[in-house]
């Protein structure tokens, strides 16, 4: 599937109102990876990210999750954690998206 095939996914309006106003351009892949990453109901890693989005039909690259993941965090809306020494795991501020 490409990601023309790919419907769009819809986010809050809130949240989509800021990207806006931050320059930040929400292609339909940041969408979708935007929402599995604002759906999470514990701390996950990329790799299961990356299953989970793969799993829903969508074909993203690990290094397109953690573009995203990066400016995610850089704005607020995910917490990333260092376990030991290669465990990192991501999570949302708050549930967002239902």
């Amino acid at each position: 599937m490409t990601h023309f095939n790919l419907s769009a996914t819809a986010l809050p309006d809130e949240f989509v109102q800021y990207c806006h106003l931050h320059q930040y351009n929400l292609s339909v892949k940041k969408k979708h990876i935007i929402a599995h990453v604002l759906k999470l109901a514990q701390d996950a890693d990329v790799d299961t990210l990356s299953r989970h989005i793969r799993f829903n039909g969508v074909k993203v690259s690990t290094s397109s999750i953690y573009l995203v993941l990066q400016w995610l965090i850089e704005h607020g809306f995910v917490v990333k954690t260092v376990n030991g020494r290669s465990e990192v795991y991501y999570r949302p501020v708050n549930q967002m998206v239902n």
